[in-house]
């Protein structure tokens, strides 16, 4: 049968990648640490680059997809490069297209870096003899739902939000802070542009409330926010974001709403969950269980 590749049609072609993605995951490879839930989350994100989502792209057969090329989030210059099993042999086709399209020019250098792990081991090995080089590497951490969920006390006049009570634009101003941005927009930014940009991730097809942690402080102000996604068929769940705003750090929040959104999780069947390579996450039970490669290459 024919391979044929295209462009990626974002109106079109959302739940068919969502699919393939879900369907293709190995928990060994992790489908290069392209998650269905990272996509999702990315696609969905405030700050995601759609005038550039025409330069990723679809292999299929038949109209069935059997590989992406798809970049980073908001960024040319790295990507992902994902098939199924069987149709490895077409990466060497994709890595071309990705130095093509999606690598980054500037200052008239070129470079670009794909993501993969340490279990794709014929991924690195291709990358390897096409001249890429190993330049960054973080911890894949899991965290194992039978060690339970212990975790400290909410601090007086703290309380836990969570469902339908959620407050778009402060749950904004949380993560805003909480990712160490400042306390006031950038210019040329407006708080109703950032309320929308939230409501709209919040209408994800895997976005759920009541699977969304928040600790609200005394004076009303979002301290902290652990957010959970599903793909809806596997047994992990996947963290993003978990942000606390400096204000409010070293009073174990972030563990207490990390702890209670796992414990949501396992009310859908998940057995662990997917989290940061911070040390924090190690220090509250999380395990190694791999690790996340970023190879370049500048010509």
């Amino acid at each position: 049968m024919k391979v044929e590749n295209r462009a990626y049609q974002i109106l079109q072609d959302f739940n068919k990648v969502s699919k393939f993605l879900t369907e293709n995951y190995d928990k060994d490879l992790r489908n290069g640490y392209f998650l269905q839930p990272l996509f999702e989350y990315g696609e969905n994100y405030g700050l995601f680059n759609y005038h550039c989502s025409h330069r990723n792209r679809i292999w299929e057969v038949d109209g069935e997809i059997v590989g992406i090329v798809f970049y980073e989030m908001m960024f040319l210059g790295r990507c992902f490069i994902v098939t199924k099993p069987e149709y490895q042999y077409l990466k060497e086709e994709m890595l071309a297209y990705a130095e093509e399209k999606i690598a980054l020019t500037k200052n008239g250098k070129t470079s670009l870096g794909i993501w993969t792990t340490d279990a794709n081991t014929e991924d690195i090995s291709l990358l390897k003899n096409s001249g890429y080089a190993l330049t960054y590497k973080e911890n894949i951490m899991e965290y194992d739902y039978t060690n339970g969920f212990e975790h400290p006390e909410l601090p007086k006049g703290f309380r836990i939000v969570g469902g339908e009570d959620i407050d778009p634009l402060k749950l904004f101003w949380c993560t805003w802070k909480g990712f160490n941005n400042g306390d006031s927009l950038k210019e040329g930014i407006t708080e109703e542009q950032k309320f929308y940009q939230t409501e709209h991730l919040m209408s994800s097809p895997h976005y759920r409330k009541d699977l969304t942690t928040v600790i609200e402080a005394p004076d009303g102000e979002y301290a902290c926010v652990a957010g959970m996604w599903l793909d809806g068929e596997h047994d992990y769940a996947y963290l993003e974001p978990l942000a606390t705003i400096p204000k409010y750090r070293k009073m174990n929040l972030g563990t207490i709403a990390l702890m209670e959104g796992m414990k949501k999780t396992v009310k859908e069947g998940k057995k662990y969950c997917d989290g940061g390579s911070h040390p924090f996450y190690e220090a509250i039970g999380f395990e190694k269980k791999g690790e996340r490669q970023l190879w370049e290459k500048k010509w």
